[in-house]
């Protein structure tokens, strides 16, 4: 069985540019869907139900969670100190994960999911200072909490 990482780094040149491109589509789709609560509450209901379906395993997919997180808090209103191209890159991060139409189809085996691990290493390289900003912010309010 062929691990993500070793078929993201193996990837032509191609590959990683087609996957930069769609990553930079979605980012545009994000930043139009921040501007749609009901497109925006529909999207989260999608994601929640693939988190629950699909296992969020290898290190770049197991950020997931945490994007997720932080982009529910700002949606809710609760955490507004990411910036907003965080969010929207975390928002096409996302956007790009749960589609299943992208550069390798999901239903390949083995490697189905390597180029949405990419996009979210990608994503993760962007943002990562801020979620581990938003995760201190959440230990700290957790702890006022008790």
């Amino acid at each position: 069985m062929t691990d993500s990482n070793e078929v993201i780094a193996e990837a032509t040149e191609e590959h990683k540019h087609r996957i930069a491109e769609a990553f930079e589509s979605a980012k545009k789709k994000a930043e139009e869907m921040l501007k749609d609560d009901g497109e925006l509450e529909a999207f989260l209901v999608k994601l929640e139900q693939k988190m629950a379906e699909v296992p969020v395993v290898g290190e770049e997919l197991a950020h997931v969670p945490a994007l997720a997180s932080l982009l529910r808090s700002h949606v809710a209103g609760e955490y507004a100190l990411a910036p907003i191209g965080s969010v929207v890159a975390i928002l096409g991060a996302l956007i790009y994960w749960v589609s299943p139409i992208d550069v390798i189809p999901d239903f390949l085996p083995a490697i189905g999911y390597a180029d949405d691990a990419l996009v979210v290493a990608i994503c993760w390289s962007l943002v990562s200072a801020d979620v581990q900003a938003y995760q201190d912010w959440r230990t700290l309010k957790q702890a006022e909490e008790d």
